[in-house]
C-alpha cells in the first residue's frame, strides 16, 4: 500500500507539473498520457476510429516504460517530483501506521506540520507527501474462488466441508484505515 501510494502521488504531482506548463519528460508510449496528447475524452468520443487510437496508444504503455520515466524524474529540477521518484527507485518507502477507525484531523495536521517544517513543503504541497485512505481484505471468497480438496477416491469437496476449520472469520471482510507518511518525519525531524 505504501508503494502504491507514493506511486500514485508520483504521477499526480508529474501531472500536475505538465499541466502548469513545466516540462516532464515521459517514456515510450506513456509520455503521451503524461504530455496530455491523449486525453480520457479520447476513449469516449463517438468517432471511431479515436476511440481505437486512444485504446491503440494505451495498449502500448507498459510498466518499464513507467519506471524508465520516473528513473528519469529522479534527477528532474522540482524537488519533489525527483524526492518521490527516488523514493521508488532506490525502494525508501513511506512509513504506514494502520488502525481500525479513522486517523484524527488532529494527527494528519501534525503530520503535515512535520513534513512542512522538516522537508521544507509549503503547506498546499504536503499531500504529494501523506496519504490517507482505507484498505479492506477478505480472505477467502467462496463464492469467486471456492478452495476443493480433491478424495483419493476421485470426488471434489469444498473445504468449508471438507475441514473442521472455522472459514466465518477468513470471510468476513477486514476494513482498516492507513496513513503513509515519509519515515524520517516520525523521528522528530
Amino acid at each position: 500500500v505504501s508503494a502504491e501510494c507514493t506511486l500514485v502521488n508520483l504521477l499526480r504531482r508529474a501531472g500536475d507539473l505538465v499541466s502548469s506548463g513545466q516540462e516532464v519528460r515521459g517514456v515510450g508510449a506513456f509520455a503521451g498520457f503524461l504530455n496530455g496528447t491523449l486525453h480520457a475524452d479520447a476513449f469516449r468520443s463517438a468517432d471511431i476510429r479515436t476511440r481505437r487510437n486512444a485504446l491503440q496508444q494505451f495498449s502500448m504503455v507498459d510498466d518499464s516504460d513507467i519506471l524508465c520515466s520516473i528513473k528519469e524524474w529522479t534527477g528532474h529540477s522540482d524537488y519533489i517530483l525527483s524526492g518521490l521518484a527516488d523514493r521508488i527507485i532506490n525502494r525508501r518507502l513511506m512509513k504506514m501506521k494502520i488502525s481500525a477507525h479513522p486517523f484524527s484531523d488532529v494527527v494528519v495536521k501534525e503530520l503535515r506540520e512535520k513534513v512542512m517544517s522538516g522537508m521544507k513543503v509549503p503547506e498546499d504541497q504536503t499531500g504529494y507527501f501523506i496519504s490517507i485512505g482505507e484498505m479492506t481484505n477478505k480472505a477467502y471468497q467462496p463464492d469467486e474462488e471456492a478452495i476443493l480438496v480433491l478424495y483419493k477416491n476421485g470426488k471434489l469437496k469444498d473445504i468449508r466441508d471438507a475441514s473442521d476449520i472455522n472459514f466465518e472469520g477468513l470471510t468476513r471482510t477486514v476494513r482498516k484505515h492507513f496513513v503513509s507518511y515519509p519515515a524520517k518525519i516520525s523521528r522528530g525531524n
